[in-house]
């Protein structure tokens, strides 16, 4: 923009001071000769115009060339006057796309140097500065900070499902519970999925509290314990917190094992709430979930039966993925009988058809053919088309001369000889 206004200012210079006697060109003796010349050139007047009209505009002025009429002043006092506003909006743009910050990060900032305020005026001990930090760092990997529930809630609901499967489909996938389901209900699984973040050494759930939520870890480690003793270690997909809410808790609903973050972890929370209403929602959800359990509750009592050892940790955890593979590959079995059963009933179907089909054209057929064999049987003497023999031959034929032998015996004859006939024409 600066370069097109020093241009249209250099034009306006020029044509001021062409033709004026008293002009700026009329003093510039090189400018005289380039323009009244057998072979002038413009090129040597443009630059110079252009160079006063730029070195007006960022109000550095040599001297060089000046104005000198009223009228090169006036143009001079515009020139000045807008190239102060054009150099100081430009130089305004300059700066701003060097400097500039996005809302996001501005806002991270900010919260950081609150948190650094914070710590120093109530003295908090360094070890848990350094862990309080750690914890925006997880949760704002980065550093920006948005308000996500907020743009969430100012979305439809279509769109807000569709985000919500974009967000947590990874995870839900890995989770041998929710896997195998239909996309809906895999999206409202999403759509009920709340992030959390924990730092190494914080309880996530307690032994013996009522049991809220269930939670599947997206990264870091968990350590899942009763009274103090590993059990065993969640990592990325895992599934813990599950066991009151499905009733496999012998403490009136509430939860029989501790679970710490051993690492930064980042979590998705499910509530007990939503989960009780996809289960009663999803049917698909609620026969996965009942199969599984069904099958560990069969585990459990086949190793008692057996009288099998059992370890703390079969007593209160599901070994999830393989009672995954487990039900898996038995509905996978199951699809292909009945894929087989249904192909079958299909081709037994397609048969029939067939048949019936066959059947069909064999009848019309045979009634074409009969028809036309009663089309050329000859007529009888003293008859004509329409009427019937005489009395004497109706009497012939109602009389019992023959036996039924020779009767069928000369139809059979009769029907042979109309045949050939039909045959040899």
């Amino acid at each position: 923009y600066m370069f097109l206004f020093a241009h249209l200012m250099c034009c306006v210079w020029f044509a001021v001071g062409y033709g004026d006697p008293n002009g700026w060109i009329a003093l510039d003796s090189a400018l005289t000769e380039n323009i009244t010349g057998p072979n002038p050139d413009w090129f040597y007047p443009w630059v110079s115009s252009f160079y006063y009209a730029v070195s007006t505009m960022t109000t550095i002025g040599y001297g060089d060339i000046s104005a000198t009429t009223s009228a090169e002043r006036c143009v001079a006092v515009f020139i000045m006057v807008c190239g102060c506003a054009i150099f100081g909006w430009g130089l305004g743009k300059m700066t701003r796309a060097i400097t500039q910050q996005s809302h996001g990060l501005s806002r991270f900032k900010e919260k950081w140097e609150e948190i650094e305020e914070f710590t120093i005026a109530n003295e908090i001990p360094h070890t848990l500065v350094k862990r309080m930090q750690s914890f925006y760092m997880l949760k704002f990997p980065m550093s920006c900070i948005y308000d996500e529930e907020k743009i969430i809630r100012d979305l439809p609901v279509g769109l807000q499902k569709e985000l919500g499967v974009e967000l947590f489909r990874d995870v839900v996938n890995q989770v041998c519970l929710f896997q195998q389901l239909s996309i809906k209900t895999t999206t409202e699984i999403c759509q009920n999925l709340q992030p959390i973040y924990q730092t190494a050494g914080l309880e996530i759930t307690t032994e013996g509290e009522a049991a809220d939520a269930l939670y599947i870890v997206r990264f870091g480690l968990v350590s899942i314990q009763k009274d103090g003793d590993e059990l065993f270690e969640a990592s990325s997909g895992d599934l813990f917190g599950e066991n009151a809410l499905l009733g496999l808790s012998d403490h009136e609903g509430r939860r029989t094992r501790t679970s710490v973050a051993k690492t930064s972890c980042e979590l998705c929370r499910m509530t007990s709430r939503h989960f009780f209403k996809l289960v009663s929602s999803c049917k698909d959800l609620q026969r996965r979930c009942r199969s599984l359990v069904l099958a560990h509750l069969q585990n459990f009592e086949s190793s008692i039966n057996k009288g099998r050892p059992l370890a703390l940790k079969q007593r209160i955890c599901i070994p999830w993925k393989p009672l995954a593979r487990q039900f898996d590959h038995s509905e996978a079995a199951r699809k292909e009988v009945a894929e087989k059963k249904v192909a079958s009933a299909r081709a037994l179907q397609m048969s029939n058809a067939e048949a019936h089909s066959h059947k069909k054209q064999v009848s019309t057929l045979l009634s074409g053919f009969s028809q036309s064999i009663v089309s050329k049987k000859p007529a009888p003497e003293g008859t004509t088309n329409g009427d019937h023999p005489p009395h004497e031959a109706t009497a012939k034929c109602e009389s019992p001369r023959s036996s039924a032998k020779d009767s069928k015996a000369a139809h059979h004859r009769q029907f042979f000889k109309s045949q050939r006939c039909s045959h040899l024409k």
